[in-house]
């Protein structure tokens, strides 16, 4: 199926080319100036793959909304960016395409634009609040049981939605990133004075990728911790593959730690020495998720029904979502 989408936010040209040197060659990226129509004001954050801005609209004509401008980081080795833009433009045609779903958990996409011959950005909406690893953190590692469920019912809702209407195209529509990282809330003021929890999914990289076919068969891709025993053994990752990540989500915010963590006291979740990576494929693969002592019965069979190593027995998501509303009434 094509997807029609304006990427490109006109031929407005930088104003600002030491700006756009300097994306290029700087490693530490922390620049002003103006990309595209956008106008940097400062960093946000920088991880492995990508680098992000905080940026308002320069136009004129336009209020000045502030967004987040995500843009492919510099490969160390001076390598050429090209394959970082087409992952860009992946990323920003698989937005565009879940923005029309009208789902509030997912990130709202502005546009796309290639404004240097190796560099290109996404500008999405700007998030103010934090995310779960930032409120577990807060919070000593553990979150209320009724605040976990309701994050994990808030995402399992929006990525079931996904998943369906992927169906109905053909395509496979996954995020095959899910952790606390890429789970961000936001607290938002409404008409009745009360603060309304918002409960976004920012990152769907690899998901496009997937969603685009474009997934390598030869490496695997995601956050060790989190990846489901089926994409360890090369599998292509599937709406089964995040619900195992939410299950494993979903013990941390009530235990306080992974399930494997007891297994691997060494590991931190970043490393990826290959002696690293091979024990937790071994674990997700052969190792059962920990009961949960002195909780409800029904907790526990929804963390073991997600996190089943064999994919026939593991719960969908119309199982998942029934099972987490009706833990949420007998706990409320």
């Amino acid at each position: 199926m094509g997807i029609r989408v304006n990427l490109l936010h006109g031929n407005y040209k930088s104003k600002s080319r030491r700006v756009e040197k300097g994306l290029l060659g700087r490693p530490d990226l922390s620049l002003k100036g103006q990309v595209g129509i956008y106008r940097i004001k400062s960093t946000l954050g920088r991880g492995g793959e990508a680098v992000v801005f905080l940026a308002e609209d320069a136009r004129r004509l336009v209020r000045k909304r502030e967004v987040a401008l995500r843009i492919p980081a510099r490969l160390d080795n001076g390598t050429n960016n090209l394959d970082a833009i087409e992952k860009v433009y992946q990323t920003a045609k698989f937005l565009f395409w879940l923005n029309r779903l009208g789902l509030e958990e997912v990130v709202k996409y502005y546009g796309c634009c290639r404004f240097a011959p190796n560099s290109a950005y996404i500008a999405m909406e700007r998030l103010e609040g934090k995310t779960l690893a930032e409120l577990r953190q807060c919070r000593g590692g553990r979150l209320p049981l009724p605040e976990a469920l309701f994050i994990m019912e808030k995402a399992c809702t929006a990525l079931y939605a996904v998943q369906q209407a992927g169906e109905k195209i053909g395509r496979r529509a996954v995020i095959a990133d899910f952790k606390p990282e890429n789970v961000f809330i936001t607290w938002q003021a409404s008409r009745s004075g009360k603060a309304k929890v918002r409960v976004v999914l920012p990152d769907w990289d690899i998901g496009a990728r997937v969603f685009a076919g474009d997934y390598p068969g030869d490496r695997i891709v995601g956050t060790p911790f989190y990846i489901a025993p089926e994409v360890w053994r090369r599998e292509k990752p599937g709406p089964w593959s995040d619900r195992w990540a939410i299950g494993m989500v979903l013990y941390e915010m009530v235990v306080g730690q992974h399930p494997f963590a007891d297994a691997m006291p060494d590991f931190d979740g970043t490393q990826t020495d290959p002696s690293y990576l091979y024990r937790i494929s071994h674990l997700a693969n052969c190792k059962a998720v920990p009961e949960i002592p002195g909780v409800h019965a029904e907790l526990n069979r929804l963390i073991k029904g997600l996190t089943e190593t064999n994919i026939g027995m593991r719960l969908d998501y119309e199982e998942t979502i029934n099972l987490i509303r009706w833990l949420r009434r007998k706990i409320i």
